[in-house]
């Protein structure tokens, strides 16, 4: 299907960000769970994407400018946001709406919220 882009995220990162709101819908203890319950998230990603933004040296992000072209960030911050709301609307649709990732996810706060 075709993808639009719903949010303030690297398009690159379209296809983790539907892979984590499909799991999301589908296991909704995960968020439920909070971060303490997650030991490690892996993220396949096609060559043009990873480099563009899933190079490992951009894992830590510094600004705004930085974050959205962190594949790791991104995702992360999109995790922490179901997390951080007890879980997602059980539709995809939906989930995508709650989770939609907006300016105030990639400010000082978000940037160096550990």
């Amino acid at each position: 299907g075709m993808h639009f882009k719903i949010g303030l995220y690297e398009h690159q990162s379209a296809g983790a960000l539907e892979g984590l709101v499909n799991l999301l819908t589908k296991e909704p203890a995960i968020a439920k769970g909070g971060a303490d319950g997650i030991q490690s998230m892996k993220i396949v990603a096609y060559e043009p994407a990873y480099g563009i933004i899933g190079d490992p040296a951009k894992k830590g992000p510094k600004t705004r400018q930085s974050a959205d072209h962190s594949m790791a960030f991104i995702v992360s911050r999109m995790l922490q946001k179901a997390i951080k709301m007890g879980g997602v609307p059980a539709s995809n649709q939906e989930a995508w709406k709650a989770l939609m990732l907006s300016p105030q996810d990639y400010g000082k706060e978000a940037l160096f919220d550990p």
